[in-house]
């Protein structure tokens, strides 16, 4: 269960971190708003594959304990 709460969060954090590296960026190099749009998309995309990720593992320990479980 604390897989699946933490794979809620993936996303969200993800793109916050990624706000906020952009923005930091942008207030450094004066380039408003690139940067925050380039980490945002940067931090969506590395939201959404950890959650795939995640996603994969969890239906793999699944498949994994109902192979245990027939067997015994």
């Amino acid at each position: 269960m604390m897989a699946m709460s933490s794979l809620g969060l993936m996303l969200p954090s993800s793109i916050a971190v990624g706000l906020f590296l952009g923005y930091i960026l942008d207030k450094a190099l004066g380039t408003r708003p690139w940067m925050l749009i380039v980490f945002f998309l940067f931090g969506a995309a590395s939201g959404i594959y950890n959650f795939l990720r995640g996603l994969n593992k969890l239906q793999e320990d699944k498949e994994k304990d109902e192979i245990e479980n027939e067997e015994q």
